[in-house]
């Protein structure tokens, strides 16, 4: 009886248990009886391996093929053809592209750096040379349509011809992702301008625009995108009349239609929200700044009326004490300031004339409204952006701490303090320094540690950027312990509960009903408590009580979305990526046309010809979600741990005090008697 043909389990290509004669006779049959049913000696290998792939299981396809010695043998030469075939195909361009491309763009150094990480990587696909890719993205990306700006050293691309590219990017990648507010194909963007150090000596402005019907997207830098900008102060007489025509061709494209290919509605575009920063937001709208006698942009209240307690009972709205700026009455205040300017006598000095108008302006208008708006129309959109009011008031709360710690640590301590935290004697001081360096708010520490070596500098300024205001609201429970007044210490630890709650609550997008009504809940009570307890309350903390409420609401009628759909964040982040394409573009005048290709190439190109670059990934990680973390078992709200199932501090007759306090529109007598 034959001996049946068992493939070796170390190699697949040898059989076990036949001598080698008998090997080759079968090998012989086989090849010569194939032959008869396919043909020639090709077709019946041919034909036999198409019966090896059909008929064995694919457990004995498996064995086989990973334990043939020929298979091992070509599988690195297989291995090395495809990835030479890959190296010089057009997706290792468009994947090296998005490596130069990353988070913005990065150096050539780095560039080089990453591909020599990559080629050591066994059998993985070298990136392109950079000179080599460099060239290609010369050739293979069109130019844009951009114009020089003649005032100003910078370029404006063409609004039309970005909006409509965005829009096509847009229907063909995420169309599921995309909401329609009033009727299908219609885009609402924001717009809006802010300027940034990019040297010691040298500042940018950029304008930037950003799609709201991108839910998922308004808080992410890769989906704001540049319009124009240049080098020049946000204030600059010249970049507002870059605004001033600006004006003009939006004004021309929101008349417009457009039909894209693919999509059965009429595409137009609607420019909805202005957001910028107040002080932009004033130049832009041609007021004066804040530090006039009506410092908001936003409402008529006057400067010696933010933190009157006389004043908390009062209302924002129209017909309310405070109301919003009438649109309608704009142009007869800039005539009778133009007037008046006429009327005053050549002879004046300019500083005389200057306060003579501010007077004018003041008691008898009543108004900051002096040039006519430079954006038009556009400027009545304006809101107040919730990233630098929640930036500004976190900054401020800490301030509040920071000075109580300061005044309770001995005088010989801070004397003595050399820089080193830890050999400083306990102190309430050297425990909210600790705290913070526990809190990872590292940079926030190390500039009070400078601030204390320094005996001269003064009062403690340090601007908080969103990361430190985070990091400081999320942990106010951490920081107030320090506070020695028990009273005032349970009263600003309540006001870091409300300023923490409503931080996340206006970088929320998705809400439900109840959500205006709490944020203004939560707003009032944040600035009737702040009036109470400190002298330092600041137009922002007026702002955050009054128009971002009042915004809020009509944000949620109109989209029906939270206040979080027109944050800034994203903004903030493209002024920094900006800033990165300037530092690795040569410095010469195509310096903003590099920095617009670079832009177009980042956000407009590559994702819709790269895919697998994941540009239209929804974050897992919330803005809103950061600062109130998920709480842990016997945690209360407040970010306290719970004794016996109740929270010591939320429950305590000092917290009462300071609640009925807000109720009541004044600290209570023994808030007041216990304050002391």
């Amino acid at each position: 009886m034959a001996v049946e043909s068992k493939c070796n389990e170390q190699n697949s290509d040898e059989l076990e248990g036949i001598p080698e004669p008998e090997k080759k006779r079968r090998r012989s049959e086989t090849l010569e009886r194939s032959k008869k049913i396919h043909g020639n000696k090709e077709s019946a290998i041919n034909g036999m391996w198409h019966t090896l792939a059909k008929n064995s299981t694919k457990p004995q396809f498996k064995s086989i093929i990973t334990s043939s010695a020929a298979v091992k043998q070509l599988l690195p030469i297989l291995a090395k053809e495809e990835r030479l075939r890959f190296e010089e195909s057009e997706q290792n361009y468009l994947d090296s592209m998005t490596v130069l491309y990353n988070k913005g763009i990065i150096s050539r150094d780095k560039y080089i750096s990453d591909a020599q990480v990559i080629k050591s990587r066994p059998n993985s696909p070298k990136l392109i040379p950079y000179n080599k890719l460099v060239k290609y993205i010369e050739e293979k990306v069109e130019s844009i349509p951009i114009t020089e700006l003649s005032c100003i050293s910078g370029v404006q691309r063409d609004l039309k011809n970005l909006l409509l590219n965005l829009a096509q990017m847009h229907l063909k990648c995420i169309p599921e992702k995309i909401t329609w507010y009033t009727e299908p194909g219609v885009f609402h963007y924001s717009y809006g301008a802010d300027g940034a150090p990019m040297s010691k000596s040298t500042e940018a402005t950029s304008f930037l625009i950003g799609c709201l019907n991108l839910q998922d997207f308004v808080q992410s830098c890769d989906h704001n995108y540049f319009l124009l900008g240049g080098y020049t102060k946000e204030g600059c007489i010249a970049f507002m009349n870059v605004l001033k025509e600006l004006a003009v061709d939006m004004q021309t494209v929101e008349a417009m239609e457009f039909r894209i290919d693919g999509f059965e509605h009429t595409v137009k575009f609607v420019f909805s929200e202005f957001l910028s920063d107040m002080k932009f937001l004033s130049h832009a709208s041609g007021q004066l700044n804040n530090a006039s006698r009506f410092p908001s942009p936003f409402g008529n209240v006057e400067l010696d009326e933010i933190g009157d307690i006389s004043l908390l009972s009062k209302k924002f709205g129209e017909g309310e004490h405070w109301e919003p700026w009438d649109p309608d009455e704009i142009e007869q205040v800039v005539k009778s300031v133009k007037k008046f300017k006429q009327s005053l006598k050549p002879t004046l000095k300019e500083k005389t004339k200057r306060k003579k108008v501010l007077d004018y302006m003041a008691e008898v208008l009543q108004t900051r409204q002096e040039e006519m708006p430079y954006l038009g129309a556009y400027c009545q959109f304006r809101r107040p952006d919730p990233l630098h009011i929640r930036n500004i008031c976190c900054q401020s709360f800490h301030g509040l701490v920071l000075d109580n710690v300061y005044k309770n640590t001995d005088d010989e301590i801070l004397k003595e303090f050399d820089g080193d935290v830890d050999k400083m004697d306990d102190c309430p001081l050297k425990r909210h320094l600790l705290t913070l360096k526990e809190m990872k708010a590292n940079l926030l520490y190390r500039k009070i540690v400078q601030w204390l070596q320094n005996s001269k500098a003064g009062k403690f300024e340090y601007r908080f950027n969103g990361e430190t205001s985070q990091k400081v609201i999320s942990n106010y429970h951490l920081i107030t312990p320090d506070i020695k007044n028990p009273q005032y210490r349970a009263g600003i630890a309540h006001l870091g509960h409300l300023l923490r709650d409503i931080s996340k609550e206006i970088s929320l997008v998705k809400v439900d009903d109840s959500y205006v009504e709490d944020l203004e809940r939560k707003c009032r009570s944040y600035y009737i408590l702040k009036s109470l307890l400190t002298e330092s309350v600041k137009l922002s903390d007026w702002t955050l009580a009054y128009p971002l409420p009042y915004h809020a609401k009509q944000v949620y009628e109109v989209y029906g979305t939270g206040y979080g759909l027109i944050s800034m964040q994203g903004r903030e982040a493209k002024h920094q990526r900006i800033k990165g394409y300037i530092q690795h573009t040569r410095r010469d005048k195509s310096t903003w046309s590099k920095v617009s290709k670079h832009e177009h190439i980042g956000t407009i190109y590559l994702p819709q010809a790269n895919p697998d670059m994941k540009f239209f990934r929804v974050p897992k990680s919330r803005i809103s979600e950061r600062f109130v973390p998920e709480l842990k078992p016997n945690q209360c709200v407040c970010g306290n741990m719970k004794m016996d199932g109740q929270c010591l501090v939320c429950t305590s007759p000092l917290m009462h005090e300071i609640k009925e306090s807000i109720r009541l529109l004044k600290l209570t007598p023994t808030a007041k008697a216990n304050m002391k």
